[in-house]
């Protein structure tokens, strides 16, 4: 995705981590703009580019500057000082609908693993702490009667609802090296590390977000009230960005570090969960235009079940803006 060099352009640096290691980069241009570095870094290593801090010879380094390597006296054999400095990101809004084939009472529990916490439920619930696999949690537990219009009454509170709404805040952890393609993440969703780069998501323009959105969301199976839902709840941070980044997970690797258990179980259970970041034009070209993406296959939908069908169903959407 990075111009090739000429040999006469080709430089090679080092980066200190703050572990004491030192990485070698290369072979780079020192008339690259900055903000190339940041990515190669983060494709490199994992670590996200608005986690990174630059200096050289004690300077900071932003890679926002519009100037190139060399404009800022990056040449070949410089020594970067690299620091990481996490940035806490929500999970907004994920909410939870239930379609059951007749009036019953069922029981939802949402666990949060390793890298997040809740910082938001309604109805309120208490926020219990979890231990499971030798990993820390919080878990959360409704007990509801719901219906087939998809209403539910929340049997602690009586509160009449038509969905279930949780957010989660990101617990600071060191960011690990990441996969480059969505049918690679194979691990939990690691929602302090979220993993958005121009080899694992589509770029559009904002104008066109909502159009895709709406078109994606009824392929992977969201009726128009929750497609409506999710784009309006939105589309007022995309607005401010001219292009967005977008993916959705894997639904195993959201499930892995979002347990959902639903009891008595359901036929069918779809969890959509997009993560998303505005691009500046700089950055555009970091993208395939070309390229596009199956996110049936990525998320792993199965058959598109007929809504009146006398089946049991869960849906779930939410997202994550990674700043």
């Amino acid at each position: 995705m990075f111009p090739t060099p000429s040999a006469e352009e080709t430089i090679f640096i080092f980066i200190k981590y703050p572990s004491g290691t030192t990485h070698t980069f290369g072979p780079l241009s020192y008339t690259w703009p900055l903000y190339f570095l940041t990515h190669v870094i983060e494709q490199h290593e994992g670590t996200p580019a608005s986690w990174q801090r630059l200096t050289l010879d004690g300077k900071r380094i932003l890679d926002t500057d519009p100037g190139t390597l060399a404009s800022v006296g990056i040449k070949n054999h410089s020594v970067l000082e690299l620091s990481i400095v996490p940035i806490k990101r929500r999970a907004k809004k994920p909410v939870i609908y239930i379609y059951p084939p007749k009036e019953m009472e069922v029981s939802v529990e949402v666990e949060l693993k390793g890298a997040w916490e809740f910082e938001t439920v309604y109805p309120v619930v208490p926020v219990e702490k979890a231990l499971t696999g030798g990993r820390k949690g919080e878990r959360i537990l409704w007990e509801v009667v719901a219906r087939r219009d998809g209403t539910m009454t929340e049997k602690g509170t009586g509160l009449e609802i038509s969905y279930l709404y949780w957010e989660a805040l990101s617990i600071d952890t060191p960011p690990a090296s990441r996969p480059t393609s969505p049918t690679e993440i194979l691990d939990a969703f690691d929602a302090a590390n979220p993993n958005l780069t121009s080899s694992n998501s589509i770029l559009l323009h904002t104008s066109s977000v909502p159009a895709y959105l709406d078109k994606t969301l009824k392929e992977l199976g969201l009726n128009v009230e929750a497609r409506t839902s999710f784009i309006t709840f939105w589309l007022p941070s995309f607005q401010p960005h001219t292009h967005i980044a977008l993916l959705f997970l894997p639904q195993s690797s959201y499930s892995a570090a979002a347990p959902l258990t639903i009891t008595p179980k359901p036929d069918e259970v779809l969890r959509v969960f997009m993560l998303f970041k505005g691009i500046n034009e700089q950055n555009v070209s970091l993208w395939d235009a070309q390229r596009t993406w199956d996110w049936r296959e990525i998320v792993g939908v199965g058959s598109v079940v007929d809504g009146s069908a006398e089946r049991f169903r869960v849906v779930e959407w939410g997202g994550m803006e990674v700043s």
